[in-house]
């Protein structure tokens, strides 16, 4: 089963060392990011690229059980074991034994369900509700959240002793922001999974926004510009919905952090064609061709922000 994480940056090839690293143990694994980095899909290729590989493959989303379920939900219950069950259930446990168990949203995991969950990591067997013996599971944990539940404030509390359980292996994604690199091929990527009409993208105006919704997020914004302009968009088409992004998405956020309310388009438009300078090595025909702009444009720029004559160890020094 091929389970693909885009990428060509180094630190994506740091990361699927770590995650191939991982794969050859059975130690539980806490992956950490944020939404829609793709802790799933990292989920998956460990598991796919372990021994259990061929063995069942069990998420769950712990932020959709019910409080009152949970017990139930992780390890099955038995016909007329309270009102309503009207024929038995394996449960979340029973269903990935032998394989791997994906917990994720793990952040949201009730605290009473939290205490059931780490009774049965303890002792390897599970009883399903209104079972008379236990039942024995070999099964291989991975969880992921995109809370810090080492540093989680007492309204939100999250045992310790289960933390320590599940985090024996920890793997940390980072964000599309800091891997600006693999914009292109992963966008590259759902264009040809969607089925997308997009071609020859200016992939460098992609660069310029930080993509609070990660992977999905962009996945989601390159949906909206098929739709908008399909066929060959330009830079400046790019930059206009992406700036519209900005806006929507700040006001949803506290007014601390909206950081691109206090920089002009000007100010970022500078860093964004600077940052591909750098790319280009300061090759200026290659950094035009990548911006989607006029060569002679670029000149313009640069001689407006009298980069024009600066060379690329200049260019590294004013950023």
């Amino acid at each position: 089963m091929r389970i693909p994480f885009i990428g060509v940056s180094a630190v994506h090839h740091q990361l699927m060392k770590q995650c191939e690293a991982f794969s050859q143990t059975s130690w539980p694994v806490l992956i950490l990011g944020e939404t829609g980095v793709g802790k799933d899909v990292l989920a998956r290729w460990i598991h796919a690229q372990s021994s259990r590989g061929s063995a069942p493959y069990c998420p769950v989303n712990c932020a959709a059980i019910p409080a009152g379920l949970c017990e139930s939900e992780f390890f099955g219950h038995e016909r007329g074991a309270f009102s309503g069950a009207s024929h038995s259930t394996r449960g979340f446990f029973r269903s990935a034994n032998g394989g791997t168990l994906f917990l994720d949203e793990l952040g949201e995991l009730p605290l009473a369900a939290q205490a059931k969950l780490l009774r049965a990591l303890e002792s390897n067997e599970v009883r399903s509700v209104g079972a008379s013996h236990s039942e024995s599971v070999d099964i291989r944990l991975i969880s992921a959240t995109n809370r810090d539940l080492f540093s989680e404030s007492v309204d939100e509390p999250f045992r310790e002793d289960l933390l320590e359980r599940l985090s024996v292996l920890v793997l940390k994604v980072p964000p599309l922001r800091e891997r600006v690199e693999d914009i292109a091929p992963i966008g590259q990527y759902l264009i040809e999974k969607h089925n997308l009409q997009l071609w020859s993208l200016p992939w460098a105006a992609f660069e310029s926004y930080d993509w609070p919704g990660n992977v999905r997020g962009l996945r989601n914004f390159l949906i909206r510009l098929s739709v908008l302009t399909p066929g060959r968009v330009r830079f400046r088409q790019v930059q206009k919905l992406l700036d519209e992004e900005r806006v929507c998405h700040n006001r949803k956020r506290p007014s601390w952090q909206r950081v691109w309310e206090e920089e002009t388009f000007d100010v970022i438009e500078k860093e964004l064609i600077k940052a591909r300078l750098l790319r280009c090595h300061g090759n200026r025909k290659q950094t035009a061709m990548h911006l989607g702009i006029a060569k002679s444009t670029l000149h313009e720029k640069l001689r407006r922000w009298r980069l024009e004559d600066q060379s690329e160890v200049e260019l590294r020094s004013l950023g």
